[in-house]
């Protein structure tokens, strides 16, 4: 008899053992995660327009603005705020959107003569519905003059597109919009 109780003792005690290594185990998995978590940039909710740039785009379904990031992609943001406000988009198409695709539109010329940008990539702002976002090759280093404005999140593209503005008004214009539409004009002003 005593030597069926040092045994089941025994299974008990590697059972305990076992639970907890797999607690042990659990509780690293957690602290990791909320340490991920915390030191990971949050959203903060919509951007400060305060002494910033908007970007206005006129469509005939009405007009999209966006903030710039000029202060946070500094090369890319000042590229695209001379665009808009130059009117270099006035009466171009946009070459990417729906029916073919339904998560973003896309404006703006290939093979562009102007100097190419390096990447910037600034982690307090991500790829989302309403980024503004410097369009490229499968070089990283190649945006010039196209830029795209997505429909609905894409954090697969945080790491290798350069978001340098968000749209603050007008995102019932850019679900409307189809491939091939017209904008109307552009300009840069200081933000309402």
């Amino acid at each position: 008899m005593a030597k069926l109780d040092k045994r089941a003792d025994q299974r008990r005690r590697k059972k305990m053992r076992q639970y907890c290594l797999v607690a042990g185990a659990l509780g690293v998995v957690a602290l990791l995660l909320v340490a991920a978590w915390a030191l990971s940039p949050q959203a903060t909710g919509p951007p400060s327009t305060e002494g910033r740039q908007c970007a206005t785009i006129v469509t005939p379904h009405g007009d999209i603005v966006a903030v710039l990031y000029t202060n946070l992609v500094p090369q890319t943001g000042a590229r695209f705020a001379s665009l808009f406000q130059g009117g270099y988009y006035n009466a171009l198409a946009w070459t990417r959107g729906p029916p073919e695709e339904d998560w973003v539109l896309q404006a703006g010329q290939g093979g562009s003569s102007r100097d190419p940008i390096p990447l910037e990539i600034n982690p307090s702002v991500k790829n989302v519905r309403g980024s503004l976002g410097a369009a490229r090759t499968n070089d990283p280093d190649s945006a010039t003059t196209q830029f795209y404005i997505l429909k609905r999140d894409s954090p697969h593209l945080d790491a290798g597109y350069s978001v340098f503005g968000t749209v603050i008004s007008g995102m019932a214009a850019v679900d409307q919009i189809l491939k091939n539409e017209t904008i109307t004009r552009t300009s840069l002003a200081d933000c309402p």
